[in-house]
């Protein structure tokens, strides 16, 4: 299904942003 890949692209790029983003820690 396509929703399943977004939904994947997603969790990756929100993973990302996670790593790069210190405030995400606290």
């Amino acid at each position: 299904q396509v929703t399943e890949i977004f939904h994947l692209q997603l969790t990756e790029a929100f993973s990302k942003l996670d790593l790069n983003t210190p405030q995400a820690k606290n």
